[in-house]
């Protein structure tokens, strides 16, 4: 009996979880739906920034550049939330189990940052510690950046 109670307990809790994100992921897509038609200007220089630094990474003559970019060449877009929505389960739909990914964030204040993992994204309802040696996080400056 006690374990059915439980159950009943963990469930109403993943209910209430699940229903938090929704109405977050909502509240989140009407803030960057509104930014997106305020900063257009600045979301095209976002990609200008990320363009340039992607190519002078091609460009650049670096011993090892596999190792440290493997995806040189070898990229897909997988999502875009401008395109795809800014929900997490979309998100995961569309990255999970794909292997190698990079994540481009332009953030409200008009920094961009990412991160490499090369282990692919999950959406496992119960914790993974993974351990990847190859992720790594980044950003990028205007001030490295010629328009």
């Amino acid at each position: 009996m006690r374990h059915n109670e439980e159950q009943k307990y963990a469930s109403a809790q993943n209910n209430e979880m699940e229903e938090a994100k929704e109405l977050e992921d909502l509240q989140v897509a009407e803030t960057l739906k509104e930014t997106v038609e305020i900063d257009t200007p600045k979301y095209l220089k976002f990609r200008r920034l990320v363009d340039f630094h992607l190519q002078s990474l091609r460009n650049q003559q670096i011993d090892d550049k596999e190792k440290l970019l493997p995806l040189i060449g070898q990229t897909k877009l997988l999502f875009k939330a401008t395109n795809d929505g800014f929900k997490a389960s979309i998100f995961h739909q569309k990255c999970d189990n794909n292997g190698p990914t990079i994540s481009i964030i332009l953030s409200e204040h008009g920094e961009v940052f990412g991160g490499y993992t090369s282990l692919p994204w999950s959406s496992s309802k119960q914790y993974k510690p993974n351990k990847d040696i190859n992720t790594f996080v980044f950003s990028l400056n205007i001030t490295n950046f010629i328009q």
